[in-house]
Order: structure tokens, then sequence, then C-alpha cells
């Protein structure tokens, strides 16, 4: 996650700091707060969401567009998944040449 600065509990907390905080670059949709940031600073970013509805827009906007990425697609990913597993497949039609070396 951009701007994620610590693993565990803080990750997931980390998922509601996308909508609150001050702007960090990359972090589509939303605003990334550092872990260590004030309660003060916490409780501005959600009164401008709250109050603004412009900012809550288009935060809200960013994050769908965000959502709807290629990358993150579940048929694309299945796809990419059943087209590397059937190239490991020796003999299949899919699987590469013996000659031929992975990248990797």
């Amino acid at each position: 996650m951009p701007g994620l600065h610590r693993g565990g509990l803080a990750a997931a907390v980390a998922l509601v700091a996308l909508l609150v905080a001050p702007a960090v670059p990359g972090a589509a949709g939303g605003r990334v707060l550092a872990h260590d940031a004030a309660p003060e600073t916490w409780a501005a970013a959600v009164r401008e969401y709250w109050n603004d509805a412009a900012v809550y827009e288009a935060a809200s906007a960013a994050a769908l567009a965000y959502a709807k990425r290629q990358e993150i697609d579940p048929a694309r990913q299945i796809a990419t998944l059943e087209a590397i597993l059937q190239a490991a497949v020796p003999g299949s039609a899919h699987a590469p040449s013996p000659t031929v070396r992975l990248a990797g």
C-alpha cells in the first residue's frame, strides 16, 4: 500500500487512513495518515471529508477508478494464473519448448 509505514494492525488501520490524512502521492482516492499523527490531524481530515462535498466526491471517484483497474480484475487474474499453470504443464500446447528458458 502506498504510504504504509508499518504492518499488522497498523496495516488494517491504513485502509481507513487512505480516506483521512494529509495527501501522499500515489494514494489513489484518498490520503495516508502517519502512524503517529496527532488525533487532531485525524479529526481535521475527517471533518474535511464530512464538510466538503467536493473533497469527498473527488476522493470517492478516484478510489472507485483505482478499484476498477485491470491489475486487480478477478477475471484477468484467473486468466493469467491459468496461462501460467498451462505453460508449466509439460507437453501442453502452451508449454514452452525444452530449449526455451523462462525468465526468472
